[in-house]
């Protein structure tokens, strides 16, 4: 009777393996399937980062060019305002829209058109 009991055993132990065998497989799929999952859904966030990362970069870029820009153009206006000071010259808006300078306003304009009203 031991002997047919053992042989029952003997049979469902296969039986057994098998399905051990089958889980961990399908627990390795699994596993596989959700890394690659979520590796695409790195890969997706890191192109945004960067997109937004350039973003970002070309507004600094645009908003330094602007800065830039305001401070050379304030500082042209505060040299040009002090050597006029210093050398007695006056600026002075003429008929052709633009500011011309010399030692009073009309002499300034004299060849653009004269003073604008």
């Amino acid at each position: 009777m031991l002997f047919g009991l053992s042989l029952g055993v003997g049979g469902a132990r296969p039986a057994a393996q098998a399905a051990v065998k089958d889980g961990a497989k399908k627990v390795g799929d699994a596993t596989v399937e959700g890394t690659k999952k979520a590796g695409e859904a790195a890969k997706r966030a890191g192109d945004a980062t960067v997109d937004e990362a350039k973003k970002a970069g070309e507004a600094t870029a645009e908003g330094t060019k602007a800065a830039t820009k305001a401070t050379t153009d304030t500082t042209t206006k505060a040299g040009t305002s002090v050597k006029n000071v210093l050398t007695g010259e006056v600026s002075a808006t003429c008929a052709d829209g633009k500011k011309h300078s010399g030692k009073t306003k009309d002499e300034a304009c004299a060849k653009h058109g004269g003073v604008k009203p």
